[in-house]
């Protein structure tokens, strides 16, 4: 990883996040998704597809849970188009989908220092997630200290002006090639419908699951 990016934060405004409850929020994404739901726990974060019936990408999405609701977030581009597709299967399944971006941020960083701030120390696994007081830190990176704060807004903010005030921002094309080298890939308006999920070497980053049984596509 480049020094460049060392200690440097990102509001990743380009993401949205689709917020899924109800009593069927499992079964239904269960029916939709290349992951096996069941898997995504408060501790541990995983990617997804979301594909049309021939087995073909809508979307690349990136799976935790906030309490009792599961978070879908997605490129911003596509969000309108995704909650609608979804909202079709939904059908007489008791659930609800709604967009979150108002009251919930997401924070992209990279530093190898732990954050101090009630003794929250970073996860050392890929996709694992620590929680306090409604703040979810998640590591991203694979082979280097990148990871992603995410909670309410407001938290979020407070957050920030607790531990980050030696870190800089950093370009969304910076947090881009960090993704590319991490393998990790993404679906916007002019690729959806272009690949199926092993084209983009999801299975390499455990973004599809062989043993979960039929979904969408």
């Amino acid at each position: 990883m480049s020094l460049s990016v060392e200690n440097k934060f990102i509001i990743l405004d380009k993401t949205s996040t689709i917020k899924v409850e109800g009593e069927d929020r499992v079964q239904f994404l269960q029916g939709q998704l290349t992951q096996d739901i069941n898997l995504v726990s408060q501790n541990k974060a995983l990617y997804a597809g979301f594909c049309n019936p021939k087995g073909r990408m809508l979307a690349f999405m990136l799976c935790y849970l906030d309490h009792e609701s599961i978070h879908m977030q997605i490129d911003s581009s596509i969000q309108e188009f995704i909650l609608q597709k979804l909202k079709m299967y939904i059908l007489r399944s008791k659930v609800s989908l709604k967009l979150a971006n108002e009251t919930f941020t997401c924070i992209g960083f990279v530093s190898s220092k732990a954050l101090l701030t009630k003794n929250i120390q970073p996860p050392k696994n890929y996709l694992d997630i620590i929680q306090s007081d409604d703040i979810m830190v998640m590591r991203l990176g694979k082979d280097h200290d990148r990871y992603q704060l995410m909670g309410e807004t407001s938290k979020v903010n407070e957050f920030m002006k607790l531990n980050f005030s030696e870190y800089s921002p950093m370009s969304f094309d910076d947090w881009n090639n960090l993704n590319i080298l991490d393998g990790i890939p993404d679906i916007y308006p002019d690729t959806q419908e272009a690949f199926i999920p092993q084209s983009l070497n999801m299975d390499l980053i455990e973004g599809i699951n062989f043993k979960k049984g039929c979904y969408t596509g």
